[in-house]
């Protein structure tokens, strides 16, 4: 007798999404990813099932794996599209400014909107705290080949002429990244709160700690006008 392979299947085999689903793949992988980057930046990988994300998503779980072979694929997915999407904003924000300070305040105070936003810039902040190696070793290749780091690391190099501009690029990124991450405290504090009250005065806050020389509140007017 010749049995059906769909016979043969296992039980336990996901089940690939049909119908409406089938021709909307890139729709429902693109929510899947959304709200998985959401609640990974939020919780954590660990504290985060995939059932509670699809239930969010509103897909079924067999959903999950038409993409991806478990949670931590999903989890890399978010981690490097969360990379991506984040350096391309950067990037653009670089776009028709002026010397090297100008690209210095716009692409931090981007960076500053995207982490105080608690998407995707958290995500890879939690990442750094977990240190799951296995995913910063594919995302650093992609972090220094892109334009928006090469664009942070000329105008470093401009304001610090040094043969450490790749090293001071990774400090500032670290240190805004930190800085934001904690800022909670600092306005618990009731410190500063006039001064760090928006992206653009918490990244000329940043960059006036480690170019002491340059007149960031001139640049930051500049900017503004």
């Amino acid at each position: 007798m010749i049995q059906r392979r769909d016979a043969l299947k296992s039980k336990d085999e996901p089940a690939r999404p049909v119908g409406t689903i089938a021709r909307n793949r890139a729709v429902w992988k693109q929510r899947l990813v959304s709200v998985s980057t959401r609640m990974f930046a939020g919780r954590g990988f660990e504290a985060v099932s995939l059932r509670e994300i699809t239930r969010e998503a509103g897909l079924s779980l067999p959903v999950v794996y038409w993409f991806f072979a478990d949670k931590r694929s999903l989890y890399e997915a978010c981690c490097l599209h969360a990379l991506k999407a984040s350096l391309q904003r950067i990037a653009v924000s670089a776009a028709n400014q002026g010397d090297a300070r100008e690209v210095l305040l716009a692409m931090t105070t981007t960076l500053c909107e995207l982490h105080l936003s608690g998407g995707g810039t958290r995500l890879l902040h939690r990442l750094l705290l977990d240190n799951d190696s296995g995913i910063l070793a594919k995302m650093v290749p992609v972090l220094k080949r892109s334009k928006a780091f090469e664009a942070l690391r000329r105008a470093v190099q401009a304001l610090s002429p040094s043969a450490q501009s790749e090293l001071e690029t990774f400090a500032l990124l670290a240190l805004v990244a930190g800085f934001v991450e904690h800022l909670r405290l600092v306005r618990l504090a009731k410190i500063g709160t006039a001064e760090l009250a928006t992206p653009r005065s918490i990244a000329m806050f940043i960059l006036s700690m480690l170019f002491r020389s340059e007149d960031w509140t001139e640049t930051g007017r500049g900017r503004a006008g």
